[in-house]
């Protein structure tokens, strides 16, 4: 058996969770992951994280309906477009709570097989390099983590086509 027969024997990917909050960077993380859920005629959850936002003074700290409803909107349409583009099968999530707990938590409530974010880390520090989500979930994800890598020139490329 060759080392990749080894390396993928026993793994199937039918489900795949991929986390976006909007960015350029998340936008190439759910472009890769709908080419390769495409390849591997799997599912793909996308999720966007609805942590307390950045609020004003003497302003409610829960998010408000209307930001909630333009969310939604943005994650069903501009977000996921290539999700739709390549007729991959797909579900929306906005989920209460920091990415860090809700990406495992909805990752767990659909039975997703691999997790895919991308690294958009603006530091020096490992977990700065990498982004704060994506750091914390290399250490603690229980299942199968893509982080896709995008820094300076050389930013990644959307999945298989």
């Amino acid at each position: 058996m060759d080392t990749t027969e080894h390396a993928t024997s026993g793994f199937r990917c039918r489900s795949i969770l991929v986390g976006t909050d909007g960015s350029p960077e998340a936008a190439l993380a759910v472009d890769w992951a709908a080419g390769l859920a495409h390849a591997l005629d799997a599912t793909v959850t996308v999720v966007h994280a609805l942590a307390l936002m950045d609020h004003l003074p003497g302003q409610p700290e829960t998010i408000s309906v209307d930001i909630r409803d333009s969310l939604l909107t943005l994650l069903e349409t501009e977000w996921t477009s290539r999700l739709r583009e390549l007729g991959v099968a797909h579900e929306c999530v906005m989920e209460d709570g920091p990415p860090l707990l809700a990406i495992p938590r909805v990752a767990a409530r659909v039975g997703a097989d691999l997790i895919v974010v991308a690294s958009h880390g603006r530091g020096r520090s490992t977990a700065l390099l990498m982004g704060s989500t994506s750091h914390g979930l290399a250490q603690t994800s229980s299942l199968p983590l893509v982080i896709l890598p995008v820094r300076g020139d050389n930013p990644i490329q959307p999945g298989p086509r």
